[in-house]
């Protein structure tokens, strides 16, 4: 357990909806011509290079629009909100495996790109494959998903198309959180600290225990920088099948953090539209998306792109905050063709 951090973390990186003027307009950034002529060329280089998305590398954008978009889309993952709406990819000229390109090459910027499940898919498709069903990996069902944090340091999700109904992202800062516990319930506070154990939903490595052996902080500091790790469906997952529940203490700061964070004045809700992408400090912004309906068409079918980045040097961070060990990301590729969990429980999902 790290000691826990006593001091206001300062706006803006410790951010709630109240204070975004504008709201979903307070974090977007719209695509220059002059950036999306660069785009325009690097495609032009890629095409004739006849290179796939496995092929393209960071080297490929590396002209000195996109160079400058990425920096400063970085500078304010890393030290502002840690929330940018990227905006204006340019959906209706390219198809949809070149936006996968054009948006995997502006990643590689980030830092490097982290397989996703044991599929080994380092550019995940959001779609929905397995409807309602929770054991269903989350990005491939269309349940509500609570607020949570995923694997990585970075993490985006560029829309190519919105669902018929629903749908809608929902983030809120992990930081204001954090400040508002340490504020009303410092009790509970230290709890989050402590940690609990996590269920790795069948994604773990052939060496590995389905289970952590170790206690995953909630919330933990490292040189002054706070950091958070949260799916609460796994941690109540890992205390139903360890045999070893939650306890009352757990329970209530678990309940308490979420209802803060759900409150009107911290989240920011907005639906993602055709061309625009979300992209995330992971350890301080959470995420979460409201449950959706397809339509029949192609055109009312919910498509997304994801992509789930390690930014070596990014942000100071307890090993323990990994579930799956040293890999930073999900657990080791395997040779599987669904992340379907066929565990034992059956998970409640969010």
């Amino acid at each position: 357990m790290t000691e826990l951090f006593r001091d206001v973390i300062p706006f803006p990186r410790a951010w709630r909806s109240a204070e975004l003027e504008g709201g979903k307009a307070a974090i977007a950034r719209d695509l220059t011509d002059a950036e999306l002529a660069a785009l325009d060329d690097a495609m032009a280089g890629i095409a004739a290079r006849g290179l796939d998305l496995d092929k393209v590398e960071k080297e490929h954008f590396a002209q000195s629009a996109l160079t400058a978009l990425m920096s400063e889309l970085y500078g304010e993952l890393m030290e502002g909100k840690g929330i940018v709406l990227l905006r204006g990819f340019p959906t209706g000229r390219y198809s949809e495996d070149e936006i996968g390109i054009i948006y995997w090459g502006l990643g590689c910027h980030l830092g490097i790109g982290l397989s996703q499940s044991v599929m080994g898919d380092r550019l995940g498709h959001v779609v929905n494959v397995g409807g309602k069903d929770p054991r269903e990996r989350a990005y491939r069902n269309s349940r509500e998903l609570s607020l949570h944090t995923d694997t990585s340091d970075i993490v985006s999700l560029c829309c190519l198309q919105k669902s018929k109904v629903g749908g809608e992202s929902i983030f809120a800062s992990a930081l204001a959180v954090h400040n508002e516990m340490l504020e009303k319930h410092p009790e509970l506070l230290e709890a989050l600290y402590e940690g609990f154990y996590y269920h790795r939903f069948g994604e773990q490595g052939p060496d590995q225990e389905p289970i952590t052996p170790y206690r995953v902080p909630h919330f933990s500091c490292l040189n002054g920088q706070v950091s958070l790790r949260y799916v609460r469906q796994y941690v109540e997952l890992a205390a139903e099948e360890s045999g070893q529940p939650l306890t009352d203490l757990q329970v209530t700061a678990l309940d308490t953090f979420d209802a803060i964070a759900r409150r009107d004045d911290m989240k920011l809700e907005f639906t993602l539209e055709s061309g625009e992408a979300i992209f995330l400090n992971n350890l301080t912004v959470m995420h979460a998306r409201r449950g959706f309906e397809d339509g029949k068409a192609a055109r009312e079918k919910r498509h997304l792109l994801r992509l789930w980045i390690d930014a070596p040097g990014g942000r100071h961070k307890v090993p323990e905050i990994n579930i799956y060990g040293d890999d930073g990301g999900i657990g080791q590729v395997q040779d599987r063709t669904s992340p379907y969990y066929r565990g034992q429980t059956q998970p409640s999902g969010d």
